[in-house]
């Protein structure tokens, strides 16, 4: 390929994405100046800012060599980041307590005194007192969140920031505490535990699958009347999807009609056990059967669409089933829309529904970690996240460990398709995986059942990744393919050779040119930071040789922006065909929402042979009015030389959802439509349905009830009181609602099959004196099914008193004692020490009979002895007990 088409091609994406966006002088701030001038170029936007799940970061930490199993959490407005303070002195062991937006300790060494009272906007350094903006300081969970670059100035550490590749790099001159204690581990046991500390463990609650539930689901009801020069016709449409227990298994259930009929039906029956312990010695972690899809199998099947059949698994939920690539598919109502971002670079986006599906197939995975973003958009106004991490290194099976995959399936045609996988983890650094398939193709002479063996072995090896694998057609070739990835710094590389001998399956079909050989080149790396932050590129080559002698060579390039909070993404291809004239074509998307306005638009292009636009695309959301929710859009196609101009108001609250709205295009086509949805979950403990505008079917779902627990037996029992306008967070992060008089929260929206810690959140507990008796539970959600879990509460007393010291005749106040609260049992349940004059307070006691004395052994390191021991009662009629002095007289 001559070099002037590379150089057209990369020059053409950088334009275009440069072109969309405002010049700046620097990059993302990381200079509290410079975080202030977009402070002030915002007016009071960031002092107004409040955090929303779409301002969420998830970043993964790296310390020298070093990469953290834990993440944090960051938040983004505009272009400054924000990051937990507590969060990161905990990561990185340095001795900084926060609590109640007030912080305190030393960073690495005792002289390098901390202390900061956001109350006050006041932080001391070392001694030193000054002050800082507001808005770059904000108490939010728990924790106190800091603009990236004032916290580095006051650690006095440098905490760079990739949101592209979603790792924060942290680097000190002085060596931090935590990798001088794995050096420690190393000369002793060689254990590198402390980057495997794990989230905090709570109590797991299961709940069996049932007989029958009453089933959650989600309806839409649209209807479109069209105009034109032909006359005019009406459409209607109906999609319900449920989901719920049956027959001791979980049901999906999945109909659409429309004004001629059913028009598609689909029900699944299944289990899923992220333990494994289904189906006895099979051990399997999920199995299914009605309507199932099947794994992709590399050269062999595409991503298929569900078909009747049954599928079992034995791999844990969720994981990745390629190495290289990853198929992301999932329940798409009509009116939804989604966009896929892959280290916070836009990468696909869908509109209209598949068979009720979204379908993101073939998904490269770069090497090293992959943090996707799959970000769903409501017909009113509504904005879902969720975020999945792989990493290619995964996709190595653990020594000893082995896992399987089978299905057998039939399409309409009643043709069968089985698949089976199996894999092993032979060492550390090597995985075989075997699979065996049989799909039928048509061919020239009809339906061929087609049977493959596959054998293949991956191996990892410091910063290389390596592949071989061999198929083998009873009915035509074999194929054999090799496949490399690695990273040099911030750049991956992918290097794919296969080849090809008289081989037929559904990637490489009989009905199009034999390909002999194709050969493809991946690199990921970035523009680094000048004027413009980091910009992400993607270049790809890729070459097929045909048995007749003839090539196809294709390059590709895709630049990623990330500026101001939009998102740009262009792609451009240029393919070549020998005896062809050469082709190149391109698209530009862009994605932002900037307060309460979210802007998509695209634009479709050719290079070659002509150079000229082919569509552009527009959509504005200017935000809410009143309960509505109004879009604009524009579609334009030069080459159809048709524009379709369109209008929709959105209802985006209550308990129904509606909208409707009007297209018009140039050949004087008008439609109208409306269209009505609502989901619908059932509260098992009040026994009613509740209506809610956005999808609860395909969701997780939580029934939790907090209640005064008169007797402490932690059951919920007659004269036991209700507790409403309590909180939970659900895997830490924050939820709005609360319990309501009846003491029940009903929380819906929950990532099923996976494992979810429930906490009450703490703030929500009115009452000082109330202590949590369960500090929270482990659940494993599923959809058509609430999870009921009590959370009762104790009532807790309270004891101050005095600590006198007697001496030469005379009594005073001493500090510094420890304070024992003692049960009826000798048992000391509590401890606290006394404040300079002898003041303490022993909080948070549970109710009972107790004994109230000083520590036997300070007794006898200070010399003295006690005159009294105190014993009393903390009932739920008493709580407060005051004035309990205790007395010591020097020996």
């Amino acid at each position: 390929m001559p070099s002037k088409s590379v150089i057209l091609i990369s020059a053409s994406s950088l334009l275009l994405c440069l072109a969309a966006v405002p010049a700046r002088a620097a990059d993302t701030p990381l200079d509290p100046s410079s975080a202030s001038d977009a402070r002030q170029a915002g007016g009071t936007e960031a002092n107004e800012w409040l955090p929303r799940d779409t301002d969420l970061r998830i970043l993964e930490i790296r310390v020298d060599a070093y990469t953290l199993d834990n993440v944090i959490g960051a938040y983004q407005y505009q272009d400054v980041i924000l990051l937990p303070l507590g969060g990161l002195a905990y990561l990185l062991d340095l001795a900084i307590d926060v609590d109640e937006g007030v912080a305190g300790g030393f960073v690495i060494r005792e002289k390098n005194t901390f202390h900061l009272d956001t109350s006050r906007n006041e932080v001391l350094l070392k001694g030193r007192s000054g002050h800082y903006p507001a808005d770059l300081v904000k108490v939010l969970d728990d924790d106190i969140y800091v603009e990236s670059a004032l916290l580095g100035k006051w650690l006095d550490m440098a905490l760079d920031i990739d949101l592209y590749s979603s790792r924060i790099w942290v680097r000190s001159e002085e060596k931090l505490p935590f990798l001088a204690r794995i050096e420690r581990e190393r000369r002793i046991s060689k254990s590198l535990s402390h980057l495997r500390r794990g989230d905090e463990q709570y109590p797991r609650h299961y709940e069996p699958y049932r007989g029958y539930t009453v089933p959650f689901f989600d309806q839409t009801l649209s209807m479109a009347k069209q105009y034109t020069d032909s006359g005019e016709s009406t459409t209607l449409l109906s999609t319900t999807h449920a989901t719920a227990d049956l027959f001791l298994h979980e049901s999906n259930w999945y109909l659409t009609v429309n004004d001629e009929g059913v028009d598609d039906f689909r029900v699944t029956l299944g289990r899923t056990d992220t333990e494994g312990e289904l189906l006895g010695s099979m051990r399997a972690r999920e199995y299914r059967f009605g309507h199932v899809s099947e794994a992709r199998v590399g050269l062999i099947t595409l991503p298929g669409q569900m078909e009747y059949g049954a599928m079992v698994s034995s791999y844990p939920v969720g994981l990745q089933m390629e190495y290289d690539r990853h198929r992301f598919i999932g329940e798409l109502l009509p009116g939804w829309e989604v966009e896929l971002y892959r280290n916070n670079a836009l990468i696909g986006y869908q509109q209209t529904p598949i068979d009720g599906q979204y379908d993101f197939q073939d998904v490269p995975l770069l090497f090293g970690s992959n943090h996707f973003r799959l970000v769903f958009y409501g017909p009113r106004g509504e904005i879902r996240e969720v975020d999945q991490r792989f990493d290619v290194t995964q996709a190595l099976t653990r020594k000893g460990e082995h896992y399987y995959r089978a299905s057998m399936m039939a399409d309409e045609d009643d043709n069968e398709r089985v698949t089976f996988q199996y894999d092993y983890g032979l060492t550390s650094n090597l995985s075989t995986t075997v699979n065996v398939v049989s799909i039928p193709l048509e061919e020239t002479t009809g339906v061929v059942q087609h049977n493959y063996l596959a054998a293949g072995m991956i191996g990892y090896w410091d910063a290389l990744l390596a592949s071989v694998t061999v198929i083998d057609d009873d009915k035509s070739g074999s194929a054999l393919e090799v496949d490399l990835q690695t990273r040099i710094d911030a750049t991956t590389i992918g290097l794919s050779d296969i080849f090809l001998a008289d081989f037929v399956s559904e990637e490489y079909t009989s009905t199009t040119k034999p390909i002999a050989r194709r050969s493809l080149v991946t690199i990921n790396t970035a523009i680094p930071t000048s004027v413009l932050p980091r910009i992400p590129v993607t270049l790809g080559y890729k070459r097929n040789q045909f048995s007749d002698g003839g090539e196809l060579v294709e390059l590709s390039n895709q630049l990623s922006l990330s500026l101001y909070g939009f998102a740009m993404t262009n792609t451009v291809s240029h393919q070549k065909i020998t005896d062809l004239p050469a082709t190149a074509n391109g698209a530009f998307n862009l994605s932002t929402r900037v307060g309460n306005l979210r802007l998509r638009g695209s634009l479709a292009y050719t290079i070659k042979p002509l150079s000229e636009l082919s569509n552009i695309a527009l959509t504005v959301d200017p935000g809410s009015f009143g309960d509505y929710r109004v879009n604009f859009g524009l579609n334009h196609s030069l080459l159809a030389d048709l524009t379709e101009y369109s209008v929709r108001a959105n209802k985006i609250t209550g308990k129904y959802g509606l909208s409707f709205g009007a297209t018009y295009n140039s050949n004087d086509e008008v439609t109208f439509g409306v269209n009505l949805s609502f989901g619908f979950g059932y509260e098992p403990r009040r026994k009613e349905w509740l209506a809610d505008a956005n999808r609860v079917a395909s969701q997780g779902s939580l029934s939790a009830r907090f209640f005064l627990d008169a007797n402490q037996d932690g059951i919920y029992n007659e004269g036991d009181e209700p507790l409403e306008n309590i909180g939970v967070r659900v895997n830490g992060g924050y939820s709005h609602q609360r319990s309501g008089e009846e003491g029940i929260l009903f929380l819906t929206g929950i990532q099923p099959y996976n494992l979810t810690s429930i906490t009450i959140a703490p703030e929500t507990l009115e009452d000082p004196l109330w202590r949590m008796a369960l500090d929270g539970v482990q659940v494993t959600p599923r959809p058509g099914h609430a999870i009921e879990v009590d959370f009762p509460i104790f009532m807790s007393g309270e004891i101050d008193g005095t600590v006198y010291l007697n001496k030469s005749g005379r009594e005073f106040g001493v500090g510094d004692v420890t304070v024992e609260l003692v049960d009826q049992y000798g048992r000391v349940i509590a401890t606290t020490r006394t404040a300079y004059d002898g003041f303490y307070i022993l909080s948070k006691a549970p109710l009972g009979d107790y004994r109230v004395r000083v520590s036997g052994k300070q007794l006898q390191r200070l010399g003295v002895r006690a005159m009294n021991e105190e014993s009393l009662t903390i009932s739920s009629e008493e709580p407060f007990v005051s004035g309990i002095d205790l007395y010591l007289e020097a020996e």
